[in-house]
């Protein structure tokens, strides 16, 4: 079994609309559903719209900040061996692409995330995501549905088991929005490597403006946060710059214990 997180702030509407509607068209129990807010004015806010939208679903009063919210989650959930999936709040749909490079919806998420628990305990690893990419063309070059490695697990859709410590994968605060390039890394670094689905993506959009604030100021956090993660792992981040200007950080390949292609 598996539960779910679901990290939002100031966007109870679209968390409504989008991934709590993801998840009822798929027939997820809404018992093990938690939303995780900054706090109490904003609980205010989304109890008020879910429950104007008939949705059972335990709000929680977390952190301010992504990074902040991200530990707090690891944190809360204190059973060893659980399953917790994390989930943005805009996502539209879970999709996976075919031979043709067609994208069909997937409306039995249940399976994924049943499936990506016993991956992870038979290839030891304890964390798991999806492409982070819509490209046919780029999952295709993958013969195996999933990977073990050191590959990028974005941020909006992300599963771990939990450890009597979760110290090790608590990340940088001062880090404001590419939390997930040093989640993948902590996880990485203490079991030697995690699971990709390849054929997985979602329908959603990764820059909108709204909870991580607009465009502009996603720039301004995301030039600061490649600097920081370059200074700070060196031997297995780099720099790579965007058609549009942006920096981006890019993994640097690594040996590993396991590496399915």
């Amino acid at each position: 079994m598996y539960n779910i997180a679901i990290p939002s702030y100031k966007r109870a509407d679209i968390l409504v609309k989008k991934t709590l509607a993801t998840l009822r068209r798929n027939s997820i129990d809404e018992k093990i559903i938690k939303v995780f807010v900054a706090d109490y004015s904003q609980f205010k806010i989304y109890e008020k719209a879910l429950l104007e939208n008939e949705y059972d679903i335990e709000i929680i009063i977390g952190e301010l900040g992504i990074a902040n919210q991200r530990n707090y989650i690891k944190k809360y959930y204190t059973t060893v061996g659980q399953h917790i999936v994390v989930i943005d709040d805009d996502v539209e749909a879970f999709e996976k692409v075919d031979e043709n490079k067609k994208f069909n919806e997937i409306l039995n998420i249940n399976d994924l995330f049943t499936s990506a628990k016993e991956y992870m305990i038979e290839e030891d690893v304890n964390l798991w995501g999806i492409y982070g990419a819509k490209n046919g063309l780029w999952m295709n070059n993958y013969k195996t549905d999933y990977s073990v490695g050191f590959y990028f697990i974005i941020g909006c859709c992300y599963g771990f088991l939990v450890e009597e410590f979760m110290t090790p994968y608590l990340v940088d605060v001062n880090i404001k929005q590419k939390e997930d390039y040093e989640q993948t890394l902590l996880h990485f670094v203490e079991k030697g490597g995690v699971l990709r689905f390849n054929k997985i993506t979602l329908k959603t959009k990764f820059y909108q403006e709204g909870g991580l604030g607009t465009k502009k100021d996603r720039r301004v956090k995301n030039e600061a946060d490649t600097d920081l993660l370059l200074l700070k792992y060196p031997t297995y981040f780099k720099r790579k710059v965007r058609k549009d200007g942006w920096s981006e950080v890019s993994l640097i390949k690594q040996k590993t214990k396991k590496k399915i292609n």
